[in-house]
C-alpha cells in the first residue's frame, strides 16, 4: 500500500514535470506560435510564454491561469511579409481550457502590454473572392494578418461548417504604444509616439 501510493506520488511527480517544462517558456510560445501559423495568414512569432508552477491545478481542472509573454512580433501576409506587430511584454490571465481543448480559443482577460510596442496600422484592398457586402472593399494589415487562410471553394451535398480560434480579450491596457499609420489610397503617413489606450472588450 505505501509502496504504491510513493510510486503514485513519484509518476504524478514526474508528470507535472514534464508539463511544466514542456509547456513554458519558450517551448510554450514555439508551441502556441506554431498553432497559430497553421491558420492565420500572417506570420507569429512568440520568444516566451511563462507562467506560474502554482497555477498547475487549474490547468488540469480549468480556470484563468496568469502568464508573462514575451517577445512577441507577427509580420502581415504580403510578399515580402512585413513587421506590423512587436510587443516586448504583455502579462494577462488565459482560460485554460478554451485554449487546450475543442477550437483551441484564446480568451484573455487583464492583458497588460507592459513594455513597449509598435503597431504598424496600414489599410489595403480586401482581398477576399466572396465578401461579405458590395462595401466590402477595405482592410488593415494588423486584422488580415489574423484571419483563416483562405480556403478552397467546394459544393457537396449536406451542412459543412467550420472556423478558425475566436480571440476573446477581455480589459486591454497598453501603456506606450507607437502607431505607424499608412493610408496609400489617401497618400496619408504619420507616426504617432507614447500612445496609451484601456479597451474593455475586443
Amino acid at each position: 500500500m505505501i509502496v504504491g501510493t510513493l510510486a503514485f506520488c513519484l509518476l504524478a511527480g514526474s508528470a507535472l514535470v514534464v508539463l511544466r517544462v514542456m509547456f513554458n517558456g519558450a517551448s510554450l510560445g514555439e508551441y502556441v506560435s506554431s498553432l497559430l501559423n497553421r491558420k492565420m495568414r500572417g506570420r507569429i512569432e512568440i520568444a516566451t510564454i511563462d507562467w506560474p508552477l502554482s497555477s498547475v491545478t487549474t490547468a488540469v481542472t480549468g480556470g484563468w491561469i496568469p502568464v508573462t509573454i514575451r517577445g512577441v512580433k507577427v509580420w502581415d501576409d504580403s510578399e515580402p511579409r512585413r513587421l506590423i506587430l512587436e510587443v516586448e511584454e504583455l502579462t494577462a490571465r488565459v482560460d485554460a481550457h478554451s485554449f487546450l481543448f475543442g477550437n483551441h480559443d484564446y480568451v484573455a482577460e487583464d492583458v497588460h502590454v507592459v513594455g513597449n510596442a509598435r503597431l504598424l496600422l496600414r489599410e489595403e484592398k480586401v482581398r477576399e473572392a466572396y465578401k461579405l457586402h458590395p462595401y466590402d472593399i477595405k482592410d488593415y494589415s494588423i486584422l488580415s494578418a489574423f484571419r483563416g487562410r483562405p480556403t478552397k471553394q467546394s459544393f457537396r451535398a449536406g451542412i459543412f461548417a467550420s472556423g478558425g480560434p475566436v480571440f476573446d480579450l477581455r480589459h486591454i491596457q497598453i501603456d506606450d504604444l507607437t502607431v505607424d499609420l499608412e493610408l496609400p489610397d489617401k497618400e496619408t503617413r504619420g507616426t504617432f509616439h507614447h500612445v496609451t489606450t484601456r479597451c474593455d472588450e475586443v
